[in-house]
């Protein structure tokens, strides 16, 4: 079984899963990647869409949302105080459901969703899964304002946790631009990150940093893992 189909596989199940939650709920929020995507297209071909409010986190979900249906009612995030059910994907996933997302570059957004979810699913497939109690495998991007830049970049290269890297545009010179109009530095492990919560705190204490693409586990209630064979699914709580 190929990536894309195992991508596929945990979207339905986790779609499945949800169905009445979904039924229950009044407003949806919407994350961004490829494998939140199967997940859309199955919640738009179903009736569950109907008469819900919708809530994407990037530009790149809304075009896909409007692919499929021009009849849905959507809502920013910015006049949405409380969400329902968040559904989203992730870049890396520990065994405590300590997570790090953003290589969408919509993580300032998907974090304003999260943090005014009542419940929050994201679904990954087995590379995105350390089976550490800790992070380490993938950069932890920040997103920041241009006009700060240089001086974050020199502040945190000084930091022995992390390495700095930019990102840059594949497509276009000089640095990736975010929704948002703002730049993305990426944050390459030096060591395991094993309180990711502290250190999303204290990132976002530097001045001209936004945010950061720690979603610590008190904003995971569920994560689904497709593996070849199984899903496993990590659960909170709740």
């Amino acid at each position: 079984m190929n990536i894309e189909a195992i991508k596929e596989r945990v979207s339905v199940k986790a779609f499945n899963d949800l169905t009445s939650l979904i039924e229950e709920s009044r407003i949806i929020g919407l994350g961004t990647g490829s494998t939140v995507k199967y997940f859309i297209r199955e919640f738009l071909r179903s009736r569950l869409c109907r008469g819900k409010i919708i809530v994407v986190s990037s530009i790149d979900t809304l075009l896909f949302v409007r692919k499929y249906s021009k009849d849905l009612c959507l809502a920013d995030i910015s006049s949405v105080e409380i969400v329902d059910i968040y559904v989203d994907g992730a870049d890396e996933v520990s065994s405590n459901r300590d997570l790090v997302k953003g290589r969408g570059a919509a993580f300032l957004r998907e974090k304003m969703i999260a943090l005014r979810a009542q419940y929050r699913v994201y679904l990954v497939d087995y590379s995105k899964y350390n089976e550490k109690n800790y992070l380490y495998k993938k950069p932890v991007p920040v997103e920041v304002t241009i006009h700060a830049l240089p001086w974050i970049l020199e502040k945190l290269s000084l930091n022995d946790q992390f390495k700095p890297v930019l990102r840059m545009g594949k497509a276009k010179d000089g640095p990736i631009i975010s929704d948002n109009g703002n730049v993305i530095i990426d944050l390459y492990p030096l060591k395991p990150i094993e309180k990711p919560d502290e250190v999303d705190k204290r990132l976002r204490l530097i001045n001209g940093v936004i945010e950061t693409g720690i979603f610590p586990r008190d904003l995971v209630d569920r994560v689904y893992i497709g593996y070849e064979d199984r899903i496993k699914v990590l659960k909170g709580t709740r």
